[in-house]
């Protein structure tokens, strides 16, 4: 989460900077998070603000490119998405107890001044129709909105009620709504965004990491960090207990989750790779190898 740039110099710097370079290693640090576009690469955001291009040639996983945003904050999250026509990614981070959103291209360039959120920030869901971003703090139970486009916020959208900590979050279009998980309880919350009030969805997690939704939207995959597996819960029934849908002997600290065609990419800051999992969840490749 990044420092804000308060002198025009230190913006300027950074935007000659951070130019995007063809990788000359197949290492991806400690991933923290990742995203992907729906028709694009995967990009993989590091714990030293990296961030990695991953394209597939010929099917098979390969970094592309890097660029950093920022060395000297902690990294938090990473949203890709389209924007007025241009490719771009979200990347969150933190210095101390501060957050920094910044907006950049694919390539590297910082397009706008950054958005400081002074209680930190854990997770970013961009909602597309209608240029929204969202953002969990990190030390509150406070979800904040930005109009991207208007150029405004970051304002208070809602508190999830008895939540301590928030973690990942996840934008639902089809009931407009964002699912939110809390850190410490283990519950997630689903957020009414017409009502801006939060309700308690399920439970039975230890400390979720991310959050995706299958393509029928019928699935919530979350990846949990402590008990180092992924698990399903059911749309239909979330209160139901959820099922373990990977549990793997490699995993450490899984930390991101996203959709690769039919295959669910998993990282993993500890084990320093990333995981490819079929539909079923059986393992069918990693990178690096």
């Amino acid at each position: 989460m990044q420092k804000r740039f308060a002198q025009f110099i230190l913006s300027a710097f950074l935007l000659a900077s951070a130019q995007l370079a063809i990788s000359q290693h197949h290492g991806l640090g400690r991933p923290v998070a990742i995203d992907k576009l729906p028709s694009g690469s995967l990009y993989v955001l590091d714990a030293q603000g990296e961030v990695h291009a991953v394209d597939f040639p010929g099917g098979q996983p390969v970094v592309t490119g890097s660029f950093h945003f920022n060395k000297e904050w902690a990294s938090a999250d990473i949203v890709s998405a389209q924007l007025n026509g241009q490719n771009v990614l979200f990347l969150a981070a933190n210095y101390g107890q501060t957050g920094e959103i910044s907006l950049y291209s694919v390539t590297g360039q910082l397009l706008k001044p950054s958005w400081t959120l002074p209680g930190g920030v854990s997770s970013l869901a961009y909602d597309a129709a209608h240029s929204i971003l969202y953002a969990a703090s990190g030390r509150t139970p406070e979800i904040m909105r930005i109009d991207v486009n208007g150029n405004t916020g970051p304002e208070l959208l809602a508190r999830t009620p008895g939540s301590q900590r928030l973690g990942p979050i996840l934008f639902d279009a089809k009931h407009n709504a964002l699912l939110a998980e809390d850190l410490v309880l283990g519950a997630i919350y689903k957020v009414d965004l017409s009502q801006r009030k939060a309700t308690f969805l399920c439970g039975g997690l230890r400390s979720a990491s991310a959050m995706r939704f299958s393509a029928d939207g019928s699935l919530l995959f979350v990846s949990d960090d402590v008990s180092e597996d992924v698990l399903t819960f059911s749309m239909a029934q979330p209160k139901s207990a959820p099922r373990i849908f990977a549990k793997l002997p490699q995993f450490s600290s899984p930390s991101g989750l996203a959709w690769a065609g039919d295959r669910l990419v998993v990282s993993d800051d500890s084990a320093r790779k990333l995981f490819f999992l079929s539909r079923s969840g059986s393992l069918v490749d990693t990178l690096p190898k």
